[in-house]
This record gives structure tokens, C-alpha cells and sequence, in this order.
């Protein structure tokens, strides 16, 4: 993904950011940088029905957690957690970040993986 579309992802992240109904949550964090995400999945039975999110962080880590939202809904919650972080990237288009960035999009899926615990 180019910076040009992270940046219209971004943007529609931020239209959609809000805590929605929700059954569980988690957070992440990269201290180093002062990001922050916080996601609320609703559950119906073992799947993702849904997730909400709040972020409080860069274009990255916000466009990571709307492309998290979109991508996972309607997964099981076993297949959630057997995803690697790498598995990840590649679902979202971003296997391809720069290594000073790779923390910043795996924080909305370390948020994620907190939550379905």
C-alpha cells in the first residue's frame, strides 16, 4: 500500500472511530512513541460480528487498526488467534512496511489478541 492510499484509509478510519457495542476489549500500546489503540469486538457465537476502535496515535497505527476492523469481522476467534503477525500484514496489505513502522502497525492486532484472550 502507497502512502497516498494509507492516507485515504486514514481519514476513513477517522470517521469510524467510536466504542461500539462490545462484548470484549484490549489495548495496545508502543511506548516508545506514545501510541495507543484500543479495540471493542462484538462477538456472535465464536465469531467476530464486529469491532470498534479508539486510537490516539500516528497515520499508521490508526490506518492499521480501520483495515483490522474491516478484515477481520466475520472470523472465527480461533482463527484470530492463530494468526501470526505476519499472516496479519499480509491480510492488510502492509507486509511491506518499513521495519522503523512494524511496531506501529501491529498495535491494533496485539490490541485484538489481548481482547479474544
Amino acid at each position: 500500500m502507497n502512502l497516498e492510499n494509507l492516507l485515504l484509509v486514514y481519514k476513513k478510519a477517522r470517521s469510524k472511530m467510536g466504542e461500539g457495542e462490545h462484548d470484549l476489549s484490549g489495548v495496545g500500546k508502543n511506548i516508545s512513541c506514545g501510541d495507543e489503540v484500543e479495540v471493542f469486538v462484538k462477538l456472535d457465537g465464536d465469531r467476530i460480528a464486529g469491532i470498534s476502535f479508539k486510537s490516539r496515535g500516528c497515520v499508521v497505527s490508526t490506518s492499521a487498526t480501520y483495515l483490522l476492523s474491516e478484515e477481520l469481522k466475520g472470523r472465527t476467534v480461533e482463527e484470530v488467534k492463530g494468526m501470526s503477525d505476519g499472516d496479519f500484514l499480509k491480510l492488510i496489505g502492509l507486509e511491506g512496511i518499513s521495519p522503523a513502522r512494524f511496531r506501529c502497525v501491529l498495535i491494533p492486532f496485539v490490541a485484538l489478541k489481548r481482547a479474544l484472550k
